[in-house]
């Protein structure tokens, strides 16, 4: 919560929209729907947007809940997957955003190689 605060006023001070950001373990112990109701909360100290992004989620059922509950962009993370398995998550995650006017980003996990 302080430092959602201080995002909000250093956003109200600059005159600039910012993203918050969720992780994983912070979803799984609190909720998307009180990290939402947390942001809406904190928007009273900015005029300026606060967008909640949920980052490097493994999960296509976190995604979703997170897309259910007000996000407005969801990282599906398939890294450890195969590719195939990836664009599988990733794709399912993308259908269900789509109707929701949310924007999905995804994680390719390997490039040239590494």
């Amino acid at each position: 919560m302080y430092d959602l605060k201080a995002v909000a006023l250093a956003a109200e001070e600059a005159n600039c929209p910012v993203m918050a950001m969720t992780y994983p373990p912070v979803v799984e112990l609190n909720s998307s729907l009180l990290c939402k109701k947390m942001v809406e909360g904190i928007q009273t100290y900015t005029k300026q947007p606060i967008y909640l992004h949920l980052d490097h989620s493994v999960s296509v059922d976190m995604c979703k809940q997170a897309i259910d509950d007000g996000y407005h962009s969801v990282m599906i993370d398939g890294s450890q997957k195969s590719l195939k398995e990836n664009i599988a998550m990733t794709k399912e995650v993308v259908k269900y955003a789509e109707s929701a006017g949310v924007l999905v980003e995804a994680e390719i996990g390997k490039i040239m190689g590494a």
